[in-house]
C-alpha cells in the first residue's frame, strides 16, 4: 500500500511537471520564434525589405463604351492554381551624374545620323536636341535618364525607301546593333524576344505588307524577360525598346535608316540580392474579380484588321474572352523605384458589327497592405488580400 501511494505521488509530480513545462512552452513559443525569425527569416514569410512601395503607374487604353462583358475562357474554364504566394520586388537603378553623359549623347546622335550641324539646344540642362530641317525630324536624348526619342515624319516619304531588301531578321539585327552601339541593349534583352511588323507605303501612309518583297519599313519591338517572367511595358504590344528600320535609296540620308526610335532602358540594382525582398501576392481570384467588374487596367488592344504603324484610336468592345492569365513584371517609360509583379489577363474581344482582335489587361499583384496610399486617381489602387 505504501509503495502504491509513493508511485502515485511520483506520477502526479511528473504529470504536474510536464503540464508546467507545456504551459511554459506555450508562453515563450511566440517570442522565441519571433526572435529566431528575425535572425533567420523563413523563406515562406514575405520579408517586405523596402517597406511599403509605390503603386505601379499604368497607362490606360480608352474605349467608346463602359459596359464590356468579361468571360473566363481558359482551357479548363477555371482560374490557374499554380501561382506563388509571394514574389521578389527589384530595385531599379536611379540616374547618376556623369561627366561623360554629354559626350555619350553626341555619340548616340551620330549613330542615328545627327551631327553638330543639326544640333539645336540643350533644352533643360540634361536634354540634348537635334532638329533636321531636311526631313522635319527631331531627336531628344536625355543625358540623365538616357532616354531616346526620335521622330521623323514618314508621310509621303515612300520614294526615299527601297523595297524588298529588308527581312524581319535583317531589320532586327540592324536595330539590335544600333542599340548595342548606343549602349542601350542589356543582357536581359539578349535573353528576351523581338517582334517585327513589315510595312509599305500606300498613298503616303504606311500599311502592313501583303507580301514580304513589298517591305520598305520594319517596326521592331524588343522585350526582356526575368527568369520565367516576362517584363511588360504600359502597352503589351509595344516594347520599351522600339525602333523603325528602313533602307534609304540614297546612303547619304543616314537619318532615314532609323526614322523612329523610343528607348526607355532601366537597369536592376542587384537582382541576386533582391531575390530576398519578397512581397505577398493577392490570390488570382481577387484579381479576376476586380477585372471582371471592369476595374482592371485596359493596357493593350490589337484589332485584327488594325495597323501597327498607326496610333491607337478608341473603339467599342462588347465582349472580352480571357484565355490566359499569368504573372509578369511591370516596367514603364517613367522610371519607377521598383520592378514589381502584376497579373496579366490576355484574350480576345468581339464587337457587334465589327471585327474582333486581341486584348490585354493588367492588375497589380502585390497586396494593398504593402503599397503606399494612392493620391492620383488615374493609378489603380491595389486590392488588399482578404
Amino acid at each position: 500500500m505504501v509503495e502504491t501511494s509513493a508511485l502515485f505521488r511520483r506520477i502526479v509530480a511528473l504529470t504536474t511537471g510536464l503540464i508546467g513545462c507545456y504551459i511554459t512552452f506555450l508562453i515563450i513559443k511566440a517570442p522565441v520564434l519571433a526572435i529566431i525569425s528575425s535572425i533567420n527569416p523563413s523563406r515562406d514569410i514575405p520579408t517586405a525589405v523596402y517597406g511599403k512601395i509605390d503603386a505601379p503607374e499604368f497607362q490606360y487604353k480608352k474605349l467608346t463604351n463602359a459596359d464590356s462583358q468579361y468571360i473566363l475562357n481558359t482551357k479548363n474554364g477555371r482560374l490557374p492554381t499554380d501561382f506563388p504566394s509571394m514574389l521578389p520586388v527589384f530595385r531599379l537603378r536611379q540616374p547618376l551624374f556623369s561627366y561623360e553623359a554629354g559626350k555619350n549623347a553626341q555619340k548616340t546622335g551620330g549613330i542615328l545620323g545627327y551631327y553638330d550641324d543639326t544640333f539645336r539646344s540643350l533644352t533643360n540642362d540634361q536634354v540634348y536636341t537635334w532638329e533636321d530641317s531636311t526631313f522635319n525630324s527631331r531627336l531628344d536624348i536625355n543625358t540623365k535618364t538616357r532616354e531616346i526619342n526620335l521622330n521623323l515624319p514618314l508621310f509621303g516619304k515612300g520614294d526615299y525607301y527601297t523595297a524588298g531588301k529588308l527581312t524581319s531578321t535583317v531589320a532586327t539585327e540592324q536595330a539590335r546593333n544600333m542599340l548595342t552601339a548606343a549602349g542601350r541593349f542589356s543582357d536581359m534583352y539578349y535573353s528576351g524576344i523581338a517582334k517585327t511588323y513589315m510595312g509599305k507605303f500606300v498613298g503616303g501612309e504606311i500599311r502592313p505588307v501583303d507580301f514580304d518583297y513589298e517591305t520598305q519599313i520594319v517596326r521592331v519591338d524588343f522585350y526582356r524577360n526575368f527568369a520565367t517572367f516576362p517584363i511588360m511595358g504600359p502597352d503589351p504590344y509595344k516594347g520599351l525598346l522600339h525602333v523603325w528600320v528602313g533602307i534609304p535609296n540614297d546612303p547619304k540620308y543616314k537619318q532615314l535608316v532609323f526614322p523612329k526610335v523610343e528607348v526607355y532602358q532601366w537597369e536592376l540594382v542587384d537582382k541576386e540580392k533582391d531575390q530576398d525582398a519578397t512581397y505577398p501576392i493577392i490570390p488570382v481570384s481577387l484579381a479576376w474579380e476586380e477585372v471582371a467588374q471592369n476595374r482592371g487596367v485596359l493596357s493593350g488592344i490589337l484589332p485584327k484588321d488594325g495597323n501597327p504603324f498607326e496610333s491607337y484610336v478608341p473603339i467599342r468592345v462588347d465582349k472580352i474572352l480571357i484565355n490566359k492569365i499569368y504573372l509578369a513584371y511591370y516596367d514603364s517609360p517613367k522610371l519607377q523605384k521598383y520592378l514589381q509583379p502584376i497579373y496579366v489577363f490576355e484574350g480576345n474581344y468581339t464587337t457587334v458589327g465589327s471585327s474582333a482582335g486581341q486584348i490585354t489587361l493588367y492588375y497589380p499583384a502585390i497586396s494593398g497592405d504593402y503599397v503606399l496610399p494612392v493620391e492620383d486617381s488615374t493609378i489603380t489602387t491595389p486590392i488588399t488580400a482578404k
